[in-house]
């Protein structure tokens, strides 16, 4: 239901995915079992959140995403000034605990946006909010606003990126965009 009412979110969700995959193969990262499932699934449900906020709260939304074109800001620093603390990391994370789905998953899409701060699968929240900020990089649908933030300090680390690893993935990126 994604899709048929927010496609640019949806494309931006798929991409996500394709590019925290790619990543990942590129880190070498063992993507088997427990792993490839929580990584799978963080990817695709980093943003989850985003449509429960929609749908819950739509006014409030849409206020959010007027301050994003107001103060030109993040949808995450707009969801926080109308919403107060419940952004849509939050929001994902409680869906994920009422869904029963498992903690580390909870963790990653609470976490996506500073990955420094998971407690759990630290390696794979620090890829999710990579794969995020790459397809922001790339224009990949439409996360909410039209900004690209800087990859967090914490992620680096964790991942143990260096410039020429970036510059290696952004090359390979766009030799093989057609098939993101």
């Amino acid at each position: 239901q994604v899709h048929a009412k927010d496609p640019y979110t949806f494309g931006h969700i798929q991409q996500v995915e394709k590019l925290g995959i790619m990543t990942a193969r590129e880190l070498g990262l063992n993507l088997s079992g427990r792993k490839k499932d929580i990584l799978s699934a963080g990817l695709l449900l980093h943003d989850v959140g985003k449509a429960a906020l929609k749908a819950l709260f739509p006014a409030e939304y849409r206020r959010a995403l007027q301050v994003v074109q107001e103060k030109q800001c993040f949808i995450l620093d707009a969801e926080r000034e109308v919403l107060g603390d419940f952004d849509h990391c939050r929001m994902g994370a409680e869906l994920c605990l009422r869904w029963n789905l498992p903690s580390g998953l909870r963790d990653t899409i609470l976490h996506h946006h500073d990955p420094g701060r998971a407690k759990q699968e630290k390696d794979l929240t620090a890829i999710v909010h990579t794969a995020d900020v790459l397809a922001r990089a790339f224009g990949f649908g439409f996360a909410g606003d039209p900004y690209v933030p800087a990859l967090e300090k914490k992620a680096w680390e964790m991942l143990k990126l260096t410039w020429d690893d970036l510059e290696d993935a952004s090359r390979d990126l766009q030799q093989n965009l057609h098939k993101v």
